[in-house]
């Protein structure tokens, strides 16, 4: 049972066939029902009993396979000998968590999957075929931790294992696109952080180089084609070449092409569509191009599932282009909607998310250019308590947000003043300096949140 299983795994991974997948799980189900409890092929069976779940919530997004897939995994490392040489099961384990971590922001079990994959390397020989798929997967929850954290040793530490992964992997590898890939998005994010182009231009030309190893039937592709126009996007924001923006327009519009409807990877693909859909009409003007960025985006809204750590950063996206439609046609009805839809992306962060400062920014914005544009005098408020916030979790959680801070503020200061609000201007940034003077104690002082302004 267990090995007819395989054949039918094998046979979905090369047709797509859901009734595949349910069938290998129905006969390995059979096979873990029918082992005695001390039987040595148990952990085998349970493993891959959860490799066929993940597979299924790699398909179809139902938690609930991924839940069962991590219970089956702990109960065959409970089934495995202590000094038994079966890492797999360790690897698996901390891919399920992981997995679970991405879906529903919990990250004590990217905590836990970040151990077990330190676990898995630290028992795994120099010379094992095995040791760069498990690098691979440590540099990952690394990566991931740090995107949730902003702490740059954990992204530092996730370039370096990557890169030792890629150098103990033969170029003929098929895993080798996947290590290209992933060392390409650790670089992107150091750029992002630290703004060296050099770290850019290396993690463009390893995505490139990704992409020329991956079969065109490859069901990764989508994801390369989309990290590849991430990269490009970057280095359009940097140095405002055209070329750069299109091409990544077009592989991003290839990578929603070659994604199936059901794939929980879709949303965050029209989402990245979106934005740089939404990048060429801020320099171009064209009005169509704001269109297709608002429609792709809100088809990404709808696709995300309400409890997805992406949602707040798709809504955010959506806010912007609202925003920038309404800054285009005056219609009120896109600044209300932008409104409504930045401050669920607000409500959804967690709290301690870098990220955060940033979702408060563009509502503190949306909310000034109401006051300012539409005259509506209960927006002043609640936007000046947008910028507090953001500027205390700048000083506190994201320190190399602060920048883009001041630059909001003042934008809105200067907005203040020239529509003769010169008081409220004043009041902007008098309680911002307070705030800032305030949040620079001495050693061991204890730092004070500002309360948040309720938004009707």
């Amino acid at each position: 049972m267990n090995n007819a299983g395989g054949v039918f795994l094998r046979r979905y991974w090369a047709l797509g066939r859901l009734a595949d997948l349910q069938r290998a799980l129905e006969l390995w189900q059979q096979a873990v029902q029918a082992t005695p409890p001390d039987s040595p092929d148990l952990p085998g069976y349970l493993n891959n009993l959860g490799n066929g779940l993940s597979d299924r919530y790699a398909r179809t997004g139902q938690l609930a396979d991924l839940a069962e897939a991590i219970r089956v995994y702990e109960q065959a490392l409970q089934a495995t000998p202590p000094d038994s040489p079966d890492l797999p099961l360790l690897n698996n384990l901390g891919t399920g968590l992981r997995a679970r971590y991405a879906a529903t922001g919990q990250l004590a079990d990217l905590a836990e999957a970040i151990r077990v994959y330190e676990q898995a390397v630290q028992g795994t020989p120099p010379d094992s075929p095995d040791l760069p798929s498990l690098l691979n997967n440590l540099g990952t929850g690394l990566r991931a931790r740090y995107a949730r954290t902003g702490q740059l040793a954990d992204l530092a530490e996730a370039i370096r294992v990557y890169e030792q992964a890629l150098q103990a992997t033969p170029p003929d590898s098929p895993d080798l696109p996947s290590l290209l890939n992933n060392l390409g998005t650790g670089l992107r994010a150091r750029y992002a952080r630290t703004g060296q182009l050099a770290d850019l231009a290396e993690a463009i030309r390893v995505y490139e180089q990704a992409l020329q190893a991956t079969p065109p039937d490859s069901p990764a592709l989508p994801g390369y084609l989309n990290n590849l126009g991430n990269g490009l996007r970057a280095r359009y924001a940097r140095t405002g070449q055209l070329a750069d923006l299109a091409e990544a327009i077009r592989v991003y519009e290839q990578a929603v092409q070659a994604t199936p409807p059901d794939s929980p990877d879709l949303p965050g693909y029209l989402n990245n569509l979106g934005n740089g859909l939404r990048a060429r009409y801020a320099r171009t003007g064209h009005p169509w191009d704001l269109e297709e960025a608002i429609l792709v985006t809100q088809q990404a809204v709808a696709r995300t599932p309400p409890d997805s750590p992406d949602l707040p950063s798709t809504l955010h996206n959506l806010g912007i282009g609202l925003r920038a439609r309404y800054a285009g046609t005056g219609r009120l009805e896109d600044l209300e909607e932008a409104l409504k839809v930045n401050q669920q992306a607000v409500q959804l962060t967690p709290p301690d998310s870098p990220d955060l400062s940033r979702y408060l920014l563009e509502q503190g914005d949306a909310l000034a250019e109401k006051y300012v544009l539409v005259e509506d005098l209960d927006s002043l408020e609640p936007a000046i308590s947008c910028y507090e916030q953001a500027t205390f979790l700048s000083l506190t959680l994201a320190p190399y947000i602060l920048q883009e801070v001041a630059r909001r503020t003042l934008g809105t200061t200067k907005q203040l003043i020239v529509h003769g609000k010169v008081t409220d201007a004043l009041s902007l940034t008098t309680r911002l300096q307070a705030l800032t003077a305030q949040q620079i104690p001495k050693r061991g002082d204890a730092l004070t949140r500002p309360k948040p302004e309720t938004i009707a």
